[in-house]
């Protein structure tokens, strides 16, 4: 039996991996191959295209990585016809997936797509594409399903992998994280800003909790370089953000961790300025923070492009550390009791597996 797997970002990645380690138990002569990173490969996947060389946020950032992404592309292809796989799995990265989804489509393959493209944001004309080319839906967020469904898509939600990903209580708070994303590009727009905001709290205790050591260099010299006060640890963000009194983070998928933690949480969020004029023209949501979109309103403030200043996020930060955090505390928990129950990933393989028969 054989699985084709498609996730271009460390997210994707993670989610992809658990999947794959519980696909396993129920299909043992599974043969896994297709584009990922550590963690599929960890989980005995053939990675033939890391998701180094493809994973990009904005549109500028895409420019300079459309060799490699082309270059994956017709790969892919050859792939997918000269070792056809049962079904093909693809997990978010909607740009390159949703071409290749296309592909598969016309070769008879049948298509999953676990995580699929957030066109309720912006892109709703691609739901057409999704109802054509792919076989089934399984989606992660609450409110996705009926979206999905609405269209007349098979559709499936199963909870968030991150519930069982985390195990962590949170504790007595010590430091305040700081989560600029696992992109290199947000990491470059992003983490500037929060370490020099950690400057104006000389008796905090900061730090930079990294998935894997791929960024660690770069991360170290920027701290050396704006508050070597700060530090840099790897490998252990869900400890982090057990202990943390507060966190700062990106846009993304970390924010569901503070809320399955507990961690009250300010969102930051910075791209190119030609990926902002896009995204204003084609965006229709009224929060950035995943955390915002499942609990339907703004429960963690959101300080995005000429908002993220110092001037506007120290106040706020204040605030939040002279215990005036206890409501969003209670928000957070709200949401996480939203995500579902735990066993997300084992539903989701169930779901793989089925079809895969």
């Amino acid at each position: 039996m054989r699985l084709f797997v498609s996730a271009g970002d460390i997210s994707g990645d993670n989610h992809a991996a658990r999947l794959v380690r519980e696909l396993r138990s129920l299909v043992p002569d599974l043969e896994v191959y297709g584009i990922g990173g550590d963690r599929l490969r960890e989980e005995g996947a053939h990675i033939y295209y890391h998701l180094d060389e493809l994973s990009v946020v904005g549109i500028r950032e895409v420019f300079g990585k459309l060799p490699a992404i082309w270059r994956a592309g017709r790969g892919t292809r050859k792939i997918l016809k000269n070792i056809p796989p049962d079904v093909v799995l693809f997990v978010d990265y909607p740009g390159f997936n949703l071409l290749l989804a296309k592909t598969a489509h016309r070769m008879g393959l049948k298509v999953i797509y676990y995580i699929p493209p957030q066109i309720w944001a912006w892109g709703r004309y691609r739901v057409r594409y999704i109802k054509k080319w792919v076989d089934k839906v399984i989606t992660i967020l609450p409110f996705e399903q009926d979206f999905y469904k609405k269209y007349g898509i098979d559709t499936c939600f199963v909870g968030h992998p991150l519930l069982d990903a985390i195990d962590e209580k949170r504790e007595k708070g010590r430091f305040i994280a700081l989560l600029p994303g696992s992109r290199m590009s947000e990491i470059r727009n992003i983490l500037p800003l929060l370490l020099s905001i950690s400057r104006i709290f000389p008796d905090e205790e900061f730090i930079v909790p990294l998935a894997s050591h791929r960024h660690k260099d770069f991360v170290t010299s920027l701290v050396e370089g704006i508050n070597p006060k700060v530090t840099v640890k790897v490998g252990s963000t869900y400890e982090v953000l057990s202990r943390s009194k507060l966190a700062i983070t990106a846009s993304g998928t970390a924010t569901l961790e503070c809320a399955i933690i507990g961690v009250p949480l300010i969102i930051v969020y910075k791209i190119s300025s030609l990926s902002w004029v896009f995204a204003r023209a084609v965006v229709d949501i009224p929060y950035i923070g995943l955390v915002n979109l499942v609990a339907g309103k703004e429960i963690a403030p959101e300080f995005v492009q000429s908002k993220a200043s110092p001037m506007k996020i120290v106040p706020v930060i204040k605030r939040l550390l002279e215990d005036e955090s206890k409501d969003m505390e209670k928000e957070l928990n709200k949401v996480r009791k939203m995500l579902g129950e735990k066993g997300a990933s084992r539903r989701a393989a169930e779901i793989v597996a089925e079809l895969i028969r």
